[in-house]
């Protein structure tokens, strides 16, 4: 074995020369990370096929590999490993500490998985954080790196804190900071969509805790309440003690029992990874025993700079929702994030990382116009929504007084947009790709053009908003830009409930009806049908009653074209909105993209 130790060595210090010479000098770790592949590439090559490294101080170990003995292939020193490289690279083995060695090993390890393609796990050699050890600990002693680790799936099963070993406090009756969230608010002139297309499916639901009292769920039902989200439980802002909700158990049965689905909510002042951990395993005890049909949510406000987990943002902030969500996730159910929309996208709250929970979880966004704070008059189809960077599943609209019978004074209102359908990218179309007219025939900016949501059906033109620029990027009117020949953009957009407000633009072009040019478009298209008269367009008496007969042709057929389209479209409404909502289910089978 030694002989063949030699030879091994002899072949990597060739290597390592060869490398040497191909890699910029000033770039010292990185040389030395080219020779440790080249070692773990030459192990490969002779039939090792389970090679690895290990840092531990200042010692190289091989991992042990089946028939073969470790030390007679592999370096086992930092000493050795420099005897290798060290007349190669022309390095004293003095000039690199030992963090610098680290770095150079672990890009070692990665380059050897990227060549036998196994993915490298940064936390898989450091024992903390190993599978046996994270299984041995218990839940309430795991570390937040343990924690986020156990998390990834790759520790074995997911276990959460028992509820003896949660620091619980009284149980709670709620307070008025139950009702609506201070940060909601948002203008109602400004930053919201067009108006809401009847086409989208949506229900009606609302959240309640204890502080909305004694509730008649059978009248709630009859009003047309399809789900609720009830309050399970919370965190004090100050002492940082856990409770549960005093109505939990009597709002959960109730609900049920009137035919309402039930989703949950935990009312967090989490500080940290670990505490999310535990306000997600409290959850889970406490929600256990009941039908909860729809997600389980994180509830995350902030309303005084007094309340502890008030400079809680950015990175610690995704670190704590996506712990809560992970953990209840592994339980079986589907997990979802509620804050209002300023908490969604400032700095002071998730910020850039926004869109990265946004796309793994479901969204519970509160947003209010004025006339939904402690108002009467509840959401209604052409009502706006609220325009935001991300699809929302849940719309906290406001809080309304005296509206819902069965409870009494403000509850929180919210409409859910979930559908059993695949989601489709929304979509503007017209035939051609392009509209087209002659100058001084005014057509409209709809013509032929469909809009589709992203259920797929027909958006109803007159929710759909126009703008007409000309070439210079200069706003103008759809009557003028008919008059002057050129190429014109019209951008088109129309609220979505899946997907904010949707813009796509198309093109316009207007052609000199002496020649049929089209200043600044080459070369000029020549439409397989023109919206004007074909036959004041004809050109010799010949074909004038060829023309005509073509355009009575195409008049029959535009008649019939638009009736079946009108039966269509009718047809295709009226499904739409009797056809009844499915609800998401705790596996989360359904409402995905």
């Amino acid at each position: 074995m030694r002989k063949r130790h030699g030879k091994f060595r002899h072949f990597v210090k060739k290597a390592g020369r060869a490398f040497a010479n191909l890699t910029i000098k000033t770039e010292r770790t990185a040389r030395i990370s080219l020779l440790l592949c080249t070692t773990i590439v030459a192990g490969s090559c002779i039939s090792v096929s389970a090679l690895s490294i290990q840092s531990r101080g200042n010692t190289i170990v091989a991992d042990s590999i089946e028939n073969v003995d470790a030390e007679s292939i592999m370096v086992t020193t930092y000493q050795e490993f420099m005897d290798i490289t060290s007349s190669a690279e022309n390095i004293d083995s003095s000039e690199l500490s030992a963090d610098e060695m680290k770095h150079v090993l672990v890009d070692g390890i990665k380059m050897r998985r990227e060549y036998t393609g196994t993915p490298y796990d940064e936390d898989e050699d450091d024992e903390e954080v190993s599978a046996e050890v994270i299984q041995n600990t218990a839940p309430k002693d795991l570390s937040d790196r343990q924690i986020t680790r156990m998390l990834t799936g790759n520790t074995g099963t997911v276990r959460v804190i028992q509820r003896s070993d949660i620091n619980e406090g009284a149980a709670n009756s709620g307070s008025s900071a139950d009702t609506g969230n201070a940060n909601a608010t948002v203008s109602n002139s400004s930053s919201v969509t067009k108006n809401f297309d009847e086409n989208n499916n949506y229900v009606i639901g609302i959240d309640v805790s204890g502080w909305n009292g004694t509730i008649n769920w059978s009248k709630v039902k009859g009003y047309g309440v399809e789900f609720v989200i009830v309050k399970c439980g919370g965190r004090y802002t100050g002492s940082g003690l856990i409770y549960q909700d005093s109505k939990f158990a009597t709002n959960a049965r109730g609900a049920a029992a009137a035919g309402i689905k039930v989703g949950v909510y935990f009312y967090s002042a989490a500080t940290s990874i670990q505490e999310a951990y535990e306000e997600a395993s409290f959850t889970v005890d406490v929600i256990r025993n009941y039908n909860i049909t729809y997600p389980v949510a994180i509830d995350f406000e902030k309303n005084s700079t007094s309340e502890r987990h008030y400079n809680i943002k950015g990175k610690d902030l995704r670190d704590i929702l996506c712990t809560f969500c992970d953990t209840v996730a592994s339980q079986g159910y589907s997990p979802m994030v509620y804050m209002s929309k300023s908490l969604w996208t400032n700095s002071n709250g998730l910020g850039s990382y926004g869109s990265e929970v946004a796309s793994k979880y479901k969204v519970w966004l509160a947003a209010y116009f004025n006339r939904f704070i402690s108002g009467t008059t509840p959401f209604k189809i052409g009502d706006k929504l609220p325009s935001f960077s991300f699809r929302y599943h849940i719309w906290q609209y406001g809080y309304l007084h005296g509206v819902i019978p069965g409870i009494s004074g403000d509850v929180d209102m919210n409409l859910g947009f979930f559908s059993s359908q695949t989601l489709l990218d929304p979509t503007v179309t017209v035939n051609g790709g392009y509209l087209y007219t002659t100058a001084g025939t005014t057509i409209s900016a709809m013509q032929g053009v469909t809009c589709l949501n992203s259920l797929g059906q027909d958006v109803n033109p007159s929710y759909v908003s126009t703008t007409v620029k000309n070439s210079s990027g200069k706003e103008v009117t759809m009557a003028a830009a008919c008059a002057t020949p050129g190429v014109y953009t019209i951008t088109y957009s129309f609220g979505d409930a899946y997907r904010g407000t949707v813009t796509e633009s198309l093109r316009l072009l207007v052609a000199d009806p002496a020649d049929g040019s089209i200043p600044g478009c080459t070369p000029t298209p020549v439409p397989e049908t023109s919206p004007s008269d074909s036959s004041s367009e004809s050109s010799s008496d010949s074909s004038s009653a060829s023309s005509s007969e073509s355009a009575a042709s195409s008049e029959s057929t535009s008649e019939s074209t638009s009736e079946s389209t009108s039966e269509s479209t009718t047809e295709s409404t009226t499904e739409s909105t009797t056809a009844p909502i499915v609800a998401p289910v705790a596996d989360d089978s359904v409402a995905t993209e």
